[in-house]
Formats: C-alpha cells, sequence, structure tokens
C-alpha cells in the first residue's frame, strides 16, 4: 500500500527520485552558504575603506544599531539584485533545464502568492545572514581611534574568523569534488560491469498478437538479414525481473516452497543474450517436451537445491497460474549466474522456463556494421507480420542505463555544482588575497629594497593561503568518505574507495588555489619598490 501523492517521488513506499530532490537541495544550501561566506570575508577585508565613513557618523550621532542596519540593509539590498538576476537565469534556461531533468517545470506555476512569499523569506534570511557579522564588526570601531588613523589594523581584526570561513568554503568544495569523482567512478563501473550476458548491439522490441502467432517465420525472415545474429523472446527485461514463483525440488518436497525470480523465455533466448549454458543445454525444439516440460536454472538455483549435478532433476512450480499437470517439470541445464536486477541488488536463485504466449519483449542480437540499415530491414520485416501495430524499438544498452537515471543525474548534478562551488570559492580567495596584496605593499617594497627574490615574495604572500587549504583538505577527506561510503551502501557490487581520489582532489584544489593567489603574488612582487615607498 502507498499513498498515490508519493508515487513519483518514492518507490513501493521507498525513498526514490525524491533522494535526488535531497541532494540537490542540500547542495545548493552548501553553495549558498559559501557565497554568504565569501560576502563576509570580503565585506571584513574592505572595512579599512569603510572605518572613515562609520568613525564621522559615530561623531555625528549615530548610533550602533542605526550603523548595524545600515550595513544590513546593504547586504538584503545586494542579494535582492543577485535574486532578480538568478530569476531572470532561471527563466532563460529552464527549458534545458527540464530537458536535463525530464521534468516539466513552469517558472510562475502554482501558487504564485506563495511563491513571492518564499522568495522574500529567502532575500531576507540570506541578507541576514551574510550580512550579520560585518556588520557587527564595521559597527564596532571606535571613531577616536579610525578618526586618528592609528588605532585600528582592520585586517587583523576577525583574521582567525575570517582563516575558519575560507577554510569551511573549501571543505565544502573539496567533498563536493571527492563525491564527484567517486560517484563518477561507481557509474563508470556499472556501465563496464559483466552482466552475464552480452548487452550490445542488442535491439528490444515490443511484442504483439500478430507477432507472436506468427513468430517461427517472423524469426526466419529478420534471420535472412546479414546483419542479424539471432533472435528470441522472453517475458521481462534480462536485468530487470522482479517476478517471483514457489519452487520446490526433488529431495526438498517436504520442506516449505523457496520464492525464486523466474521468467519465461523462448528458443535461442541463451545464444541472442550471450549467456553461458554450463551443465547440460539450452532449449531446442528438437526436444517437444522443452515447451512444457522443461526449465533452466542458474548457478545460485543449483547450489540452493544442494546438486551437484542438476541436469534431470525435477523441479514443482507451486504457482495457480500452471495447471497442476504442468507444474512437475525437469532441469535440463544450467546457465551461468548473471544480474536479473540492479547492481544495487545481489545474484540468486533463478529458473526459466518456456511458454510463448508470455514473451511480450522481442530481442534481437545485431552484428558490427551498418546498424542504420539493419534497423531499417528490421522495420520492413516488422511492419510485413504486424501492419497495425507500430514500430518501436530501444538498444538494450539503453535500457540498462535507465535502471541508474537518478545515480546519473545525480553525478551530473555534482559535476556541475563542484564546479561552481570552486570558482566561487576561489572568487573569495582572489578578493582576499588582493587585499593582502594591498595590506603588504610597503612590506613586499622594503624586501626588494633589502634582497628578497621575486620567488621569496610570491611564497611569502601564497603560503597562508595555500596552508588553509590544505588543512580544508584535510578536514574534508573523512567528511566526503563517510558521506560517498553511505552512499555506495545502496549498491551490492560497488568500488572500493581509492586514497588517489582523494590526493587528486587535494593536487587540483591546491592547484588552483596556488593560481588564484600567485597571479596577484606575482604583481605585488615584481612591482617598482619605489612606488610603494616614495610616500613613506
Amino acid at each position: 500500500m502507498q499513498n498515490y501523492a508519493t508515487l513519483h517521488l518514492y518507490e513501493n513506499g521507498e525513498a526514490g527520485l525524491v533522494k535526488l530532490v535531497y541532494i540537490v537541495s542540500i547542495v545548493a544550501i552548501f553553495i549558498l552558504i559559501i557565497a554568504c561566506v565569501n560576502f563576509m570575508n570580503l565585506s571584513t577585508a574592505r572595512s579599512k575603506k569603510r572605518s572613515l565613513e562609520v568613525g564621522i557618523r559615530k561623531v555625528n550621532g549615530a548610533r550602533r544599531k542605526q550603523l548595524m542596519l545600515q550595513f544590513l540593509g546593504e547586504s538584503v539590498f545586494t542579494v535582492l539584485l543577485a535574486t532578480m538576476i538568478a530569476m531572470l537565469i532561471v527563466e532563460l534556461t529552464l527549458s534545458s533545464f527540464n530537458n536535463f531533468t525530464g521534468v516539466q517545470l513552469a517558472f510562475w506555476d502554482g501558487n504564485v502568492i506563495k511563491f513571492i512569499e518564499s522568495i522574500f523569506v529567502l532575500i531576507l534570511f540570506v541578507g541576514i545572514f551574510a550580512g550579520i557579522y560585518p556588520a557587527f564588526i564595521l559597527s564596532s570601531f571606535k571613531p577616536v581611534s579610525v578618526l586618528k588613523g592609528n588605532g585600528i589594523h582592520l585586517f587583523s581584526r576577525g583574521a582567525l574568523f575570517r582563516k575558519v570561513l575560507i577554510i569551511g568554503q573549501f571543505i565544502i568544495s573539496i567533498s563536493l569534488i571527492i563525491c564527484a569523482l567517486i560517484v563518477k567512478e561507481q557509474m563508470d563501473f556499472v556501465s563496464k560491469a559483466d552482466l552475464g550476458m552480452d548487452r550490445n548491439r542488442v535491439v528490444t522490441l515490443p511484442n504483439n498478437i500478430e507477432l507472436t502467432r506468427k513468430f517461427d517465420s517472423y524469426k526466419s525472415n529478420l534471420l535472412l538479414n546479414t546483419g542479424i545474429v539471432d533472435a528470441s523472446a522472453s517475458a521481462t527485461q534480462p536485468f530487470d525481473v522482479n517476478q517471483r514463483i514457489p519452487i520446490n525440488w526433488e529431495g526438498h518436497m517436504n520442506e516449505e516452497a523457496v520464492d525464486m525470480r523466474y521468467t519465461m523465455i523462448d528458443y535461442d533466448f541463451f545464444k541472442t543474450m550471450g549467456m553461458k549454458i554450463i551443465r547440460g543445454r539450452a532449449f531446442s525444439p528438437v526436444f517437444s517436451t522443452d515447451s512444457t516440460r522443461a526449465v533452466i536454472i542458474n548457478e545460485s538455483a543449483a547450489t540452493l537445491m544442494g546438486f551437484k549435478n542438476p541436469v534431470g532433476k525435477t523441479v514443482y512450480f507451486g504457482h495457480p497460474a500452471f495447471p497442476e499437470d504442468k507444474r512437475e517439470v525437469k532441469i535440463v541445464g544450467v546457465v551461468k549466474d548473471f544480474h536479473f536486477l540492479s547492481l544495487h541488488s545481489l545474484m540468486g536463485p533463478f529458473i526459466f522456463r518456456m511458454y510463448r504466449p508470455w514473451c511480450s519483449n522481442i530481442f534481437i542480437k545485431l552484428s558490427p556494421g551498418d546498424i542504420q540499415r539493419t534497423l531499417a530491414g528490421i522495420e520492413t520485416i516488422t511492419k510485413k507480420f504486424a501492419p497495425d501495430y507500430p514500430f518501436q524499438y530501444e538498444f538494450l544498452d539503453d535500457t540498462y542505463n535507465r535502471l541508474y537515471i537518478m545515480e546519473t543525474k545525480t553525478s551530473q548534478l555534482i559535476n556541475i555544482f563542484s564546479i561552481l562551488a570552486v570558482i566561487i570559492s576561489c572568487l573569495g580567495l582572489f578578493g582576499l588575497a588582493a587585499y593582502t596584496a594591498e595590506q603588504k605593499t610597503k612590506e613586499v617594497g622594503i624586501r626588494k629594497v633589502l634582497g628578497s627574490s621575486v620567488s621569496q615574495i610570491v611564497l611569502l604572500l601564497s603560503k597562508e593561503f595555500i596552508k588553509w587549504v590544505a588543512l580544508a583538505n584535510l578536514v574534508a577527506w573523512p567528511i566526503a568518505y563517510y558521506v560517498m561510503y553511505n552512499w555506495l551502501k545502496d549498491f551490492a557490487y560497488k568500488i572500493n574507495i581509492s586514497p588517489w581520489i582523494f590526493l587528486f582532489a587535494c593536487i587540483i584544489t591546491l592547484l588552483i588555489a596556488l593560481l588564484t593567489v600567485s597571479s596577484l603574488a606575482i604583481k605585488a612582487a615584481t612591482a617598482n619598490p619605489v612606488e610603494s615607498l616614495r610616500y613613506e
């Protein structure tokens, strides 16, 4: 039982697409936090330039509360402008987003008043959150010290807090990068996994009444095409089998039946799908009883039944869909274990039986070569045998990839968000580096006069920021590992998280940070010291 209103986001009562909604929301909040942190850092870093304004306002009677409201108002106004630009960007890119996600969202769809109220609350919250600390710092200056020009070293005020903020935003960025790399590796593993069958160049078509009635003749016509290797049919897609049936077997008849996954297939199914028969044989029209009295099991089923050589053993189908006289069958072969569900689930016991009327999916194995020409030939033959049905086909690879649509979308979104988070973090780092270089202009000039080289000065200006990013890596690693370890728990078959991923993320972020800071450091280091010292 499931509430119908939850059907889209939840599958069988379990969280489905709603996970993607949560991931996008959480990452969006993290990126917003990074932006707020940058605003705090840059506002407090440039506070020296506004100190005189604060001093004059206080001398003229301004209270601290008034100054805080002024600076908070500026922050909220900045967020308001940013929101207006963001809404324009959303409007322009919404169709592309809809194509990407496979949904149809409208910007002003639903309750417009509630939407506007939510945007208003968001503007106020973000504006106050980003502006509260700068407002607190800027409004705290003492007018006497400010107006004398000797009582405040503004860059050093809140320096520890600024370092924490910078480290915090890089922790988020690095965590996203590591998560993106691990998700990509897992999805590469999924796409290249050995399923126990060959899904390459297999076309799947929906079966219909006309094709079922004339399937042998239809198949013979298909095989006349040199671009077709083989063809068969099945009741289900081979790696998305949810049907279960109670099974008993020779030596187990007095025990409780075991629920086992099963499907109905046609002749040549294993050959078409590239599945390996390791004992006995596949179904064959040579044996008249194969269509009514034979089954083929996988290795796991043979192990469960305890048979060293299961071929010839009796199996009993405890299902009312089968007449009593057709429930007892013989095992004629054993197929190598294969993935009959996504890699989220373990392989287990499986049983195949023939019943052609239930085979609602046709599978056609193509040879390498002119695929489009072969598809055109399949369409011609299919329309000849079933002219009243539309010709629809899909490659089995695409059917398989749909099993992981949520993970694929998650991977793509995290990649985009990771890049965005790193860019925003580097913008904040660039702003602080620029201010640091400005603060140390005279120090750099004196060092150059006393013989310091350009490389020494660049190292002096850069090492502090590099240390912050290195520390952020050390904090981000366990966080990202914990998140990805729990995400990978959803997969029965998964990658081992490699330490190289963490080292790679560290090297990338250190290089990006170094490039961001060093451009300003080199500019400061190569400046003429006369210019910085001439007014001393």
